[in-house]
Parts: structure tokens; sequence; C-alpha cells
């Protein structure tokens, strides 16, 4: 998967993880018993290593380089993955974000 991020981007990854993402969801809802439901789950499990942390990450670094630290920083502090950092500035997480990456 790391290849086609440096090949082409995050962002293609990320459209193709939240498809996988509706497709398991889909497919949750209409469990009527355990092998459905943990085919979902796989399913599930798939989107979540398409498209979390390292995809969405690489394509912010794609598209804005080294301006992108101060949102990937911001995503993190959100999470609680950050040690000591704050939790919000702001009653807007989406206003952080864009303050701390400074991408618009």
């Amino acid at each position: 998967m790391t290849a086609a991020i440096d090949r082409r981007g995050g962002r293609g990854v990320l459209v193709v993880s939240n498809l996988v993402f509706a497709a398991g969801l889909l497919l949750l809802g209409a469990a009527h018993g355990a092998v459905v439901l943990a085919a979902a789950w796989a399913v599930l499990g798939v989107a979540m290593a398409l498209g979390l942390y390292d995809t969405a990450f690489a394509a912010l670094t794609r598209m804005y380089g080294v301006k992108a630290r101060g949102a990937i920083t911001g995503i993190l502090s959100q999470k609680g993955a950050v040690p000591n950092g704050r939790q919000s500035v702001s009653d807007k997480p989406e206003t952080d974000i864009r303050a701390a990456g400074n991408l618009r």
C-alpha cells in the first residue's frame, strides 16, 4: 500500500478506504449470523488498515510538504496521542488543525 501512496499520493487510497468502510458497515447492518458478522468485521479491518493515520499523514505530507507537520500534530493531539499536547485551543477542532498547519 505504501508504494501506491508513494506513486500517486494518499487521496486515492483514502477514497478506496472509505468505500471499503461503507461496504463493511452495510454488511454489518445486514448481518443475521456469526459468519456474516465476522466477515463484516474483517472488511472493516481492511478498511482501517487502508485509511488510518499512515495514509492520511502521507496524503497531507504530499499535499502540503513541511507545512503538514503542524496539521499532523494537531490531529494527533486531538486524539490524545501527543504527550502534554493541548487538547484544543478553541471550540472548533477543525480550526485548530488548519491553524496548526497554516493550511489556509
